[in-house]
């Protein structure tokens, strides 16, 4: 879902860079599961979030979903926020990367 509509709204533009806020998803009960994210886990994501951060630093970041702006925020990165697409947010995530669409980078979550 992500990738689609990056492709469709960034393609006359390389793809960006995506980094999740949370590099290793969390898993539930079983591995065809998942779970929310633990604030423990965001603060350490958040660790490397900033040292790729680092890496760009004229880049505009997009936070994709409430977790990755916390993270972003966490370490005082100013960024875009936009819906994640997932519970019915794919509307608000398409019309939030096409609004910002020349972004050097994408987190999501």
């Amino acid at each position: 879902m992500v990738w689609g509509v990056l492709r469709e709204q960034l393609s006359s533009e390389p793809l960006p860079l995506t980094w999740n806020a949370v590099p290793f998803h969390p898993i539930g009960s079983s591995v065809d599961s998942n779970r929310p994210v633990r604030q423990r886990e965001v603060k350490v994501g958040a660790q490397w979030l900033e040292r790729l951060l680092g890496l760009f630093p004229r880049s505009k970041p997009i936070a994709i979903g409430r977790t990755a702006s916390i993270a972003m925020t966490s370490i005082g990165v100013q960024h875009a926020p936009i819906r994640h697409p997932s519970h019915g947010g794919f509307r608000d995530f398409q019309s939030g990367i096409e609004a910002h669409s020349g972004a050097t980078r994408v987190l999501r979550h």
